[in-house]
């Protein structure tokens, strides 16, 4: 899952526990007690994905995506870096 330390304060008072499973609902078009059936690696398989597919139809959810990204990374990226020597 894509994750990046999002700083945006959300006005909502109220908690959704089921936000994840509606994600995966909407971007499989299952209903709910399909999803509730699903193997937790296919589930994941699916948020992940519905995560990337609703983040990248913005300019701000494919700066998260972006950002995400870069921390994510474990190893540098010597190509870029090789600029930075000559």
């Amino acid at each position: 899952m894509p994750y990046y330390p999002y700083q945006e304060k959300s006005r909502n008072n109220f908690i959704v526990n089921t936000e994840d499973i509606k994600l995966a609902s909407d971007y499989t078009a299952m209903p709910f007690p399909e999803i509730w059936k699903l193997d937790i690696f296919e589930f994941w398989g699916y948020l992940h994905d519905a995560v990337v597919w609703e983040c990248s139809r913005s300019e701000n959810g494919r700066e998260f995506l972006d950002s995400a990204f870069c921390i994510m990374q474990s190893e540098p990226d010597r190509e870029a870096l090789s600029v930075f020597r000559r």
